[in-house]
């Protein structure tokens, strides 16, 4: 009897396992479906984070600059501070697409919020391509001229955040006449 016992011992085994992984399975699944997204944020206080973040963007671009004269420089050491500015800007638009990311925008500004992350990645992907261009380099004119490509390349991606923002239909304000008879700039009523 022992036997059939000691043959049948991997299907126990495998049994075992199955159950566990089932058992696993299932917990996780009500894990996931416990963990519902996070209501969208109000209007203020979208702004509020998106400023936050833009502002963070922009004190991390502050802090990398080392204030030497590119112009001074040999053109070995002109390409590793481009580099070393370039990584910075690189973290400094992942953390902003991070930030971005970590919260629901309101519906009214949706189309927005997504142009600003899809500005945040490009610039990320823009300076990836500069510094690459820069690091071939063998002149310094080659230099300006890969400055100048990443410059109108970004400011292309900027007319896209502009284009979402006239998508997008926003916040409607108007005159709202108070039974005081003072005009206010308040939110208007959608027709």
């Amino acid at each position: 009897q022992m036997q059939p016992l000691v043959r049948r011992w991997p299907l126990v085994v495998l049994v075992a396992a199955v159950l566990a992984l089932a058992g696993l399975a299932v917990l996780l699944g009500t894990r996931l479906l416990d963990d519902d997204p996070p209501p969208p944020a109000s209007v203020p206080e979208w702004a509020a984070r998106v400023c936050g973040a833009q502002n963070t963007f922009v004190q991390a671009l502050i802090d990398s600059r080392d204030n030497r004269d590119p112009q001074s420089l040999e053109l070995d050491a002109r390409k590793q501070r481009a580099a070393a500015l370039g990584r910075a800007e690189i973290a400094a638009a992942q953390t902003l697409e991070r930030e971005l990311r970590a919260f629901t925008p309101p519906e009214a500004a949706r189309a927005y919020h997504e142009a600003l992350i899809a500005q945040a990645q490009e610039t990320a992907r823009f300076v990836q391509e500069q510094i690459d261009a820069i690091a071939k380099a063998t002149a310094p004119q080659q230099i300006a001229v890969a400055n100048a490509q990443a410059r109108f390349q970004q400011q292309g991606a900027e007319r896209v955040v502009v284009s979402q923002l006239h998508r997008s239909p926003g916040p409607v304000f108007g005159i709202d006449q108070r039974p005081s008879g003072r005009g206010d700039q308040r939110p208007a009523k959608r027709a």
